[in-house]
């Protein structure tokens, strides 16, 4: 036993162990105490619900109503809330269809620079891009469309 225990580097008593058990001895599910987290985990819930992804945020809250504990213990009670093990997880990922352009790339799109011609973006996500982008911010809708004027001054 105790050559076994050298070769593999545990102990010649666990191995003992290993040795006599009928079957393979199952480590018992470690007991979990309370943490300074628990009086809490309502509030985080709560926050997560509403669509705070940020632990470092959630962190800050609960330091002003008293909490004492580590921004680790947060960060990784948010990311156990968010993605839980074997389960669905609590908050989704918003879709994204294309990744974020740069703001010179939107302006192209929104002006259609790249043609020098006063045209629609060539691309439909593209144009879906610009389009949620004026219906977010209407102002972005007049500057375009004033942008767009202007160009076709200059190009004539």
């Amino acid at each position: 036993m105790k050559g076994i225990g050298q070769e593999l580097s545990i102990d010649h008593r666990t191995v003992r162990n290993f040795i006599t058990a009928g079957a393979f001895p199952e480590r018992a599910p470690r007991a979990r105490g309370p943490t300074p987290l628990d009086p809490y985990l309502s509030d985080i819930e709560e926050r997560i619900a509403q669509g705070c992804r940020f632990p470092e945020l959630i962190w800050r809250e609960l330091k002003q109503r008293g909490y004492t504990g580590s921004r680790a213990a947060v960060r990784n009670c948010v990311i156990r809330l968010l993605f839980p093990l074997g389960k669905a997880p609590l908050a989704l990922e918003p879709v994204r269809t294309i990744p974020i352009p740069s703001a010179r790339r939107v302006f192209g799109w929104l002006v259609g620079w790249r043609n020098l011609a006063v045209e629609e973006p060539r691309s439909a996500d593209h144009e879906r891009f610009v389009q949620a982008l004026c219906k977010i911010e209407p102002v972005v809708g007049e500057v375009r469309s004033l942008a767009r004027e202007f160009l076709g001054l200059m190009h004539r």
